[in-house]
């Protein structure tokens, strides 16, 4: 226990971790002794009441800034009760100002052998506060069967109400008074299903909690999540509890699960989608329980959508669902039927096994939802599409699963927006599980390795840098390439880990080799959009530098170039670390729809220009391209660097245009940490 010293005696202050649980409720503690007539607040209380640490007090003195004039009487009688031989007391007082009701309260600890206290503990209850806590978490009673107090000051958990299980499951957490992030990236990563990870992720960020409680006081969210292998939905509640305006301190968050309540609602619904007007999936379900011959199962999934709501709203984002659905309707009714699954995703069955039928309906309904975009004024939308044969005694699951798997190896194709269903990609989903489940071991063993692909001066040829870059070495011994889980990583919330990974492993490598050789080389780092959305990263890899002892301009971070135009919160955290000194290269510069001004929005250091760009050296526009790009770069005060640069030819055009650096093979490949050391020391 915490002593102070006061008076020239020793006396035991409030219990700190009881303290902080007390402070989420705003309940402040003291200790009193009676025969020294001394009071020792606590650190809580000092802070709050700004009070002296210790008094020597008469009945009804104490603290200078919290009892009103006409209420230190009352305050008296509390005093005089407990030195009287009472085992507790307590009364309602008033604030200084006459503004907050507060109770104070005190029970006896400990007495001497003549039965007089010598150790008191003593509460003080803001009563306002404590009311309005109340009001709030009455709102989550209930159907609200886990419910928790969350001090995002102190960053402290208090749990109000929760289930045995999930008290058996995350009780440790609790109990080391982990952070309300770590505990929801957790329970997100444990629970929550594979679509809705990210977004439960980003949603459940300390700066978007603000956005959303400061502007609303409440707000709710549902999601789905696995348990026991069946899908089930549950609804969280989060209550802001600040007494700042402008500040999120407390909140309450409750989570109820409403899978009842969800069924109930869909057999309300009966066959009609309350958002198209039109079949909904009940409708489909049950119409493919009474097929009797094959045919063919297929979903579809709609291309940017999110941005039709962001941008034009949710009335308008519904109105373009009414009419895909009209537009599915009309193509699909004469041969078969369909039924609109959720969000932007509907599903149909066509009652025929002629694949040039397939692909005529699927080329009719993309070519008039690409329509709707001149007629409704809307960003650029279009659909993408999995085909699944339909087998007679196929579950309606096991169909979807299918679809959804061939629809997924299109997805950001841009050459056909079909595909169907072949065994193999089965084989690829199940091998995705795989690595997931394998993902944490992995970690801890050090299966995932960092290669080196060295940067080299075009100048002279020396090597001036290089970017780090990811394999798994199986436990077999061969080696799996990024493009094998990096994706997987990004859609299931996993990348976070692996970032910080490979981020901590280089600043351990270039310590090792600045300690070696006396010298190294800036090594980039590259750093993912999820990852960016975790307000912590900064000051984790800031931490993480600092203690491993590299400077921040020895691992530079690098972001993809569509990352850091389309969203102002990756702006934001990237301009973060260029303040604390770590460089920012801007990669794959060319690709997609290059926005030159975007050049502007951000403090980059470095600009890498895709080999998609590099490629056309040698082609009359492909050399005005690269030259005004690379001009324009250096204007703007940019190092600029040429990535997949492969023949002598490109080499000596990118040297006469005075760019910085060039990486790709044709100086050296992706090579090991052991090769990348020799590298160095040579």
């Amino acid at each position: 226990m915490k002593k102070v010293s006061f008076n020239g005696k020793e006396y035991v202050e409030p219990d700190m971790d009881v303290q902080r649980g007390f402070g989420i409720l705003d309940v402040y503690s003291f200790r009193f002794y009676p025969q020294d007539k001394i009071i020792i607040m606590s650190d809580e209380s000092c802070s709050k009441f700004k009070c002296k640490k210790c008094y020597t007090i008469e009945p009804g003195s104490f603290p200078e800034n919290l009892i009103y004039s006409s209420d230190k009487k009352k305050c008296s009688e509390i005093f005089r009760k407990i030195m009287g031989g009472e085992q507790s007391a307590s009364d309602n007082v008033r604030s200084y100002d006459g503004r907050e009701n507060y109770r104070i309260s005190m029970a006896v600890l400990d007495k001497d052998r003549n039965g007089c206290a010598t150790v008191v503990s003593g509460m003080i209850q803001n009563l306002d506060a404590h009311m309005r806590m109340i009001e709030h978490v009455q709102l989550l009673t209930g159907d609200y069967e886990n419910i928790f107090l969350i001090d995002f000051e102190k960053n402290y958990i208090e749990v109000f109400r929760t289930q045995d299980h999930v008290r058996d499951r995350y009780g440790d957490m609790l109990n080391e008074n982990k952070s309300f992030e770590k505990i929801m990236a957790k329970y997100i990563k444990d629970n929550v299903v594979d679509e809705e990870k990210l977004e439960m992720a980003v949603i459940f960020t300390r700066k978007n909690m603000e956005r959303e409680l400061l502007e609303k006081k409440i707000f709710t969210h549902d999601f789905r999540i696995l348990r026991d292998e069946k899908t089930e939905h549950i609804r969280i509640k989060v209550v802001n509890l600040s007494d700042e305006p402008d500040n999120l301190t407390k909140a309450v968050i409750g989570f109820a699960n409403v899978s009842s309540e969800k069924n109930v609602e869909l057999m309300h619904l009966a066959y009609e989608d309350v958002i198209t007007g039109g079949r909904n999936f009940s409708f489909f379900n049950e119409s493919l329980k009474k097929v009797n011959n094959e045919g063919f199962v297929v979903t579809l999934d709609i291309r940017s959508f999110k941005i039709v709501n962001e941008i034009c709203g949710m009335s308008k984002g519904d109105l373009i669902l009414r009419n895909v659905s009209s537009i599915i309707e009309k193509y699909v009714d004469k041969v078969g039927f369909y039924g609109h699954l959720n969000a932007d995703h509907f599903i149909f069955f066509i009652d025929s096994l002629d694949e040039m039928l397939v692909n005529n309906i699927l080329e009719r309904i993309t070519e008039n939802v690409e329509a709707l975009v001149a007629l409704f004024e809307i960003p650029k939308i279009s659909v993408y599409f999995g085909v699944t044969k339909w087998r007679v005694g196929m579950r309606t699951n096991v169909a979807i699963s299918e679809a959804n798997t061939a629809k997924h190896n299109i997805k950001s194709s841009s050459v056909c927006n079909y595909s169907f269903y072949r065994p193999e990609d089965m084989e690829k989903t199940i091998e995705e599980k795989k690595m997931e489940d394998d993902f944490d071991d992995a970690l801890k063993n050090h299966q995932f390795e960092v290669w080196y692909q060295p940067k080299f001066s075009p100048e002279d040829g020396q090597m001036i840098g290089a970017e780090a870059l990811i394999r798994w070495r199986a436990k077999d011994g061969h080696l799996i390439y990024p493009g094998s889980f990096i994706p997987l990583f990004e859609k299931n919330g996993m990348i976070p880990q692996l970032d910080e990974y490979v981020f901590r492993t280089v600043c351990k490598q270039q310590k090792e080799w600045i300690e070696r050789f006396g010298k190294t080389v800036p090594i980039s780092i590259n750093v993912s959009r999820a990852s960016l959305f975790f307000d912590k990263i900064v000051d984790t890899y800031r931490a993480i530098a600092e203690n491993i002892g590299v400077p921040a301009e020895l691992v530079p971070l690098e972001i993809t170039e569509s990352v850091a135009e389309t969203n102002e919160v990756i702006r934001d955290m990237a301009n973060r670390f260029t303040v604390l000194g770590f460089p920012i290269h801007i990669d794959d510069f060319g690709t997609g729809y290059s926005s030159l001004s975007a050049l502007n929005m951000m403090k980059y250091d470095t600009l890498k220009i895709d080999k998609s760009l590099v490629d056309y050296i040698g082609n009359a526009s492909g050399d005005s391209l690269m030259k005004h790009t690379i001009a324009l770069a250096k204007d703007l005060g940019f190092s600029v660097t040429a990535e997949g640069v492969e023949t002598e030819e490109q080499v000596d055009f990118l040297k006469e245009h005075a760019c910085d650096s060039i990486q790709g093979y044709y100086f050296s490949k992706p090579v090991c940490a052991d090769d990348f050391r020799e590298l160095l020391a040579s």
